[in-house]
This record gives structure tokens, C-alpha cells and sequence, in this order.
């Protein structure tokens, strides 16, 4: 028995059932997801930091080139004094800053306030942050909505999107760092622009995503398609050998029961014919034998007449019950016949031995047929006309012959039974239906016969010529 196991099969559970198109689909959208998900987090954190790091850098320039100045007396005090303080405050009011920088502060390295928007915070001292330390260290640092921290409560309560940046003042001959600005700037259109960033940086990681998913759902469906036609193919070519396996086997058993019924035929056919020379001309021919011998001893020459004419009357029922028994086994030169030719030959023969009419159709005279199977058609009519005699009296006999797709069709019908018709003299058994049978199995045909009391008989068979032939 053979078994076609699929992938489906194997996996078992919900899953299993599925085609592997579907369990794909389910497998990638959860993968794509996840995958869009971090991606798209990570490249919208990556702009998000790009984009706040380069206007915190584009501020501070400007800042710093407006501030370093003023706070370059830094290096030798604490704080700024009054002068620097004011230009300070004036410079915040100026075309550059106004609309960008909402307070400011700047710090001593040791986080005391140098100056500040809130003049009561200016040399107050606070531990430095995070931010403060890293611009101490000469970086630029930026951070948005991170006004947690007490000296920043007052720019908090400004209720906008702040960008907080921490960017170191230098000494203009050294480069050392004197102290660090601190300070806001308005954030409301950074957020507007990094809103927009980020949305289209979804948009394009989900449409990439999407086609990348959509690009291997199709490999995958194509091949999934091609598995299953393949998968169908195979398994209408398993059913395909399965068949063939069961016709072989079919066969296989045909022939070995069609041998086996030819060797029993043949065998029951010598017996017969050893029981009828037996029976019948060896009997007589022994009783001529007998007769010889007294003819020989007899000295009366009226005696030995008529002995002679006796053994002459013997000899001839002898040799007559011969010829009828050799006609049985004996077939005109069939070689180099026609079908048709042979066919006329079975239909006369008969004709002559019961006086009856035999209609003969055939048609395809140039068939090229082998020895074998010309005897198989002859004994095939042979039998049936002799059944339709022994049965019908000859009544409405027929022979058809026709060829149909390269299978030979050949049948012989009779009319209804008739009780009161003669049957020939010296009439002998022939092998009947089942040696016509086992004839056509050997030769792959097939035979059929059917009665019917108002129509009559018909005895069919039917054989492939080409695989005969071959």
C-alpha cells in the first residue's frame, strides 16, 4: 500500500491543516510586525535625535556667538556683574533671540548661577546634572521636556514645548570652558516637524514592510501552488499505478486461469478423441482384422465373398468414422486467408453439414491478423454456428465481423429456440462455450453471450488487434 505524506500531515494541530500559503502569511505578519515595530522605533528615535541634536547645534552657534563676549569676564568672577547682566537681558529682546529663547541662565563649572532670567537665582549654587556635566566637558547637549529640576521651574510653567540646551562658553585665547548657557528655546514647531518626521518614517518603514511581505507572500503562494499541483499530479499518478497494479493482477489471473483451463481442454479434448478412435474405428477395425483371418482360413469361395464384402463394409464405417472425427480437429490453409475469406470457408462449412443459411457481414477485409487469432475466429464461428443449429435449428442465422478503434468485434446470433428441427448426422462434441473462453482470455479478449426466449442467442468477442498483432 502506498502513502503520500504531506507537510500538513506531519505538522498536525490547527497549524497543520492550513496550507503552507496561510501558515506563512500568519508566521510573516507576526514577524513583519514585530520587525516594523522595532524598526520604525528605532529609525523615528534616530531622526527624533538627529534632527533635535542639529537645531540645538544651529542655536548655539548663535547663542554663543552672541554671549561668549559678554561673558568672557567669567574667567576671573563668580557672576556676572551689572553691566553684562543687562546687556544679557537686552540681547534676549533682540531680532535673533526674541522669538526663539525663552529664558536663560548661564553656570560656573562648579554649578553656581552666573547669571539667570530670575535675578534672585543669580550665585545661588545647585548640584550640576547630567546635561550641565557633559557641557562642562565641552559638549553640546540638547534634551526636550526633561524641566523636572527646581531652577527650571519657572520657564516649566510656560505651558509651550521646550528644547533645553546646554552649550559651553570658551575662552576666546584658550579654549578652556568658563561656564556653560543654558537655555530654552520654543519647541513648538521642532515638534510640529519631528510629528511630521515621524509619521512619514512610519509610513515608509510599513509600506517597505509591507511590500517585503507581500513580495515573499507571492513567492511563497507560487510555490505553494506548484507543491499542490505537484502533490495532485502525484497522487493521480499513485492511483494511476494503483490501477495498473490491480488490471495487471486482474490479468495476471485471467491468463494463469485461462492456462490452466486450455491445459484441462486439451486434455478432456484427447481423451475425447482417444474415446472416439477407441469406440469407434478401432472396434471396427479389429472386427475387420477378425474377419480377415477367417476369410484366410475358409476354403468356401462363397464364404470368402462374403467375408470380403463384410471387412469392406467394416473398413468403410471405419474410415468414415475417421474423416468425421479429423474434421473436428483438422482447418483448411489459413495462413495466407483473408478474415473474410476465413470467415466464408466456417459459414459454407456448416451451410453443407446442416443445409441451413448463414447471413455474413464483414467489414475492414485488409485486416493483417496472426495465425493464432484467424483459428481463434474460425473455432469462434464454428461454435457458434454449430450452437445456433444444435439449439435453433438454424433459424435466423447470422455472422457480423467489424473493427472499432482498433478492437476486433466479432459475433454470431440465431433466432428463437425451435423443439422440432433435425439435428445433423454423426454429430460430435465439441469443447462448447468454455473452450471458446478460455481461447479469448488467453488471447486479453473477452466473450459474452446472451439469450433471450423471444429473440433469440447472441455470442460475442471482442480482442485488441494491436496489442495482438504485436
Amino acid at each position: 500500500m502506498i502513502r503520500c505524506w504531506s507537510a500538513s500531515t506531519m505538522l498536525g494541530g490547527p497549524m497543520g491543516r492550513l496550507s503552507l500559503s496561510l501558515r506563512f502569511a500568519l508566521a510573516g505578519a507576526v514577524v513583519l510586525i514585530l520587525g516594523t515595530m522595532i524598526i520604525g522605533s528605532w529609525v523615528v528615535a534616530r531622526i527624533s535625535s538627529g534632527v533635535t541634536a542639529n537645531v540645538a547645534i544651529s542655536t548655539a552657534l548663535v547663542v554663543d556667538g552672541l554671549v561668549t563676549p559678554i561673558a568672557q569676564e567669567l574667567k576671573d568672577k563668580n557672576v556676572l556683574s551689572i553691566g553684562p547682566v543687562r546687556a544679557l537681558d537686552e540681547l534676549q529682546k533682540s531680532a535673533p533671540l526674541v522669538n526663539r529663547v525663552v529664558g536663560m541662565r548661564i553656570w560656573k563649572p562648579d554649578g553656581r548661577v552666573a547669571y539667570s532670567n530670575d535675578f534672585d537665582m543669580i550665585g545661588m549654587h545647585f548640584t550640576p546634572s547630567d546635561e550641565l556635566r557633559r557641557a562642562i566637558a565641552g559638549e553640546v547637549v540638547a534634551s526636550r521636556d526633561s524641566l523636572h529640576d527646581d531652577e527650571s521651574a519657572r520657564v516649566a510653567a510656560l505651558g509651550v514645548p521646550l528644547l533645553e540646551i546646554y552649550s559651553p562658553v570658551r575662552d576666546r585665547w584658550t579654549g578652556e570652558v568658563l561656564a556653560v548657557a543654558e537655555f530654552y528655546e520654543d519647541a513648538t514647531k521642532l515638534e510640529a516637524m519631528l510629528a511630521q518626521a515621524r509619521r512619514q518614517s512610519w509610513l515608509v518603514v510599513i509600506a517597505t514592510m509591507s511590500g517585503m511581505g507581500l513580495l515573499l507572500f507571492g513567492v511563497v503562494h507560487g510555490g505553494n501552488r506548484l507543491i499542490e499541483r505537484q502533490k495532485t499530479a502525484l497522487q493521480d499518478e499513485i492511483e494511476r499505478v494503483a490501477a495498473m497494479s490491480h488490471q495487471n493482477a486482474t490479468l495476471r489471473e485471467r491468463i494463469e486461469r485461462a492456462y490452466t483451463l486450455s491445459t484441462e481442454l486439451n486434455e478432456r479434448y484427447l481423451r475425447r478423441v482417444s474415446a472416439d478412435l477407441h469406440d469407434g474405428p478401432a472396434q471396427l477395425v479389429g472386427l475387420a482384422s477378425l474377419r480377415i483371418g477367417s476369410l484366410r482360413d475358409s476354403a468356401d469361395e462363397m464364404r470368402r465373398r462374403s467375408e470380403a464384402g463384410l471387412v469392406q463394409q467394416v473398413l468403410g464405417e471405419a474410415m468414415s468414422d475417421i474423416r468425421t472425427i479429423c474434421h473436428g480437429l483438422s482447418l483448411p490453409q489459413i495462413e495466407n486467408q483473408s478474415l473474410t475469406e476465413l470467415l466464408w470457408d466456417a459459414v459454407r462449412s456448416h451451410e453443407r453439414r446442416t443445409g441451413t443459411k448463414v447471413e455474413l457481414s464483414v467489414c475492414n477485409d485488409d485486416l493483417d491478423l496472426p495465425v493464432h487469432l484467424k483459428i481463434c475466429c474460425y473455432r469462434f464461428v464454428q461454435e457458434g454456428l454449430n450452437n445456433a443449429f444444435r439449439h435453433a435449428g438454424g433459424n435466423d442465422q447470422s455472422v457480423l465481423c467489424h473493427l472499432e478503434h482498433g478492437v476486433l468485434h466479432l459475433s454470431v446470433t440465431n433466432g428463437p429456440y425451435r423443439p422440432d428441427h433435425l439435428r445433423p448426422p454423426n454429430e460430435r462434441k465439441s469443447l462448447g462455450l468454455e473452450g471458446l473462453q478460455g481461447r479469448l482470455e488467453a488471447l486479453g479478449g473477452r466473450f459474452h453471450f446472451e439469450t433471450f426466449p423471444q429473440t433469440g442467442s447472441r455470442l460475442e468477442m471482442s480482442v485488441q488487434v494491436e496489442r495482438i498483432a504485436a
